[in-house]
């Protein structure tokens, strides 16, 4: 850091062309780290990016259907969440367990 100088002995225009050189010197600073680091984040990005066959192959498929209705064979369910009500409705009539309507 450079030695202090005594500003009592400065004159208005002294001062100003000091605080304006210390201004310059602040935003050249700022731009030299701002620089470091966007070459730093661009670094980053580049290393955590998957490549594009990686991310490809993450997409999952659709699941397929496991239960089909008789009654109506359009109506299908895979076997997540809750139990459709075509499914409990057909289960009540016939009797049938759930595994008398997986897909075969």
């Amino acid at each position: 850091m450079a030695t202090p100088t005594d500003l009592s002995k400065l004159s208005i225009e002294e001062l100003n062309a000091l605080i304006n050189a210390a201004i310059d010197r602040r935003e050249e600073l700022v731009q030299e780290k701002r620089s470091e680091l966007m070459r730093q984040l661009a670094e980053l990005d580049a290393v955590g990016k998957p490549s594009k066959a990686a991310t490809a192959s993450s997409k999952r498929a659709s699941p397929q259907p496991k239960y089909r209705s008789k009654e109506n064979p359009e109506s299908t369910w895979v076997g997540r969440g809750g139990t459709p009500r075509w499914l409990k409705t057909e289960m009540s009539k016939t009797g049938e367990p759930l595994e008398a309507f997986l897909i075969k």
